[in-house]
């Protein structure tokens, strides 16, 4: 694992390890989109936020990532750019309001309210 740090168990809180997040569709035309954002509370999976966006564009998708040959059962994708991350971010539905979540949001999206 990056940074040195031991991989977390299962039912371990997330929060403090992670460097950034992003979005994964099937093809770039997806404009319509809901993420939820889960972690580890008290050893439950529970859902700390849900971003939405009906404003995405094609330019909001990188290119198609196909699955290497005999991958298993991996599909295309496309992940979203920073830009489609922030559009997202921007018109989040609910956040836990709790400081490292919060924090962690507005860091990785360079909001500075």
């Amino acid at each position: 694992m990056k940074k040195g740090l031991e991989k977390p168990d299962i039912g371990d809180q997330r929060i403090d390890l992670l460097m950034g997040y992003d979005w994964k569709a099937h093809h770039q035309e997806t404009n319509n989109l809901m993420g939820i954002f889960w972690d580890f509370i008290d050893r439950r999976p529970s859902i700390v936020a849900v971003f939405y966006s009906s404003m995405l564009s094609p330019a909001d998708w990188g290119a198609i990532i196909h699955p290497k040959e005999g991958g298993g059962r991996t599909t295309s994708v496309s992940i979203m750019t920073r830009a489609g991350v922030k559009k997202m971010y921007h018109s989040w539905v609910i956040m836990r309001d709790e400081a490292r979540y919060v924090d962690f949001f507005k860091k990785y999206n360079k909001d500075k309210a």
